[in-house]
């Protein structure tokens, strides 16, 4: 069996994991018990890493990417926590965001998954937006990020 845990505090995934797996342990003595066996064995292999994290909304790369994202006319900005290519950085205390990548989706990673390109250009252009925001745009912006020594 797979089990894919995932949390937004680290603390609480290592405690949902140690449950878990006693759990399944439990099962496996309970299931050799009831069948007078020793035939049903558990082996634990960690398939991926899902690191916790959380960040502020309010910090620069997530203000640019929202206002880049309202100057293509998007009114719905959603928040929310889930496992994307930003885990790690945002474990690492690393500031990171999932840009939206135009279009819309649904019943993602589900036999019903869909795609609707219709809009699709506006996710490169937010991408872009977004980098010109973060890093300024000489004569006419400033940029959002500090400077690293």
């Amino acid at each position: 069996m797979d089990v894919d845990l995932r949390s937004n505090s680290a603390q609480e995934l290592a405690r949902t994991t140690t449950s878990v797996l006693a759990i399944i342990d439990a099962s496996a003595r309970d299931e050799n018990a009831r069948w007078g066996s020793g035939e049903l064995t558990v082996e634990i292999q960690d398939l991926g890493a899902r690191p916790a994290g959380n960040q502020e909304q309010a910090i620069p790369i997530v203000c640019s990417t929202v206002a880049a994202v309202q100057s293509l006319g998007v009114e719905i900005i959603q928040y929310s926590h889930s496992s994307t290519d930003c885990n790690i950085p945002i474990s690492l205390g690393i500031p990171a965001v999932a840009i939206p990548g135009g279009g819309k989706s649904g019943g993602n990673h589900s036999l019903g998954e869909w795609y609707d390109p219709t809009l699709g250009h506006l996710g490169p252009q937010n991408a872009f937006l977004t980098v010109l925001l973060l890093v300024g745009l000489a004569g006419v912006t400033t940029p959002q990020l500090g400077k690293r020594h």
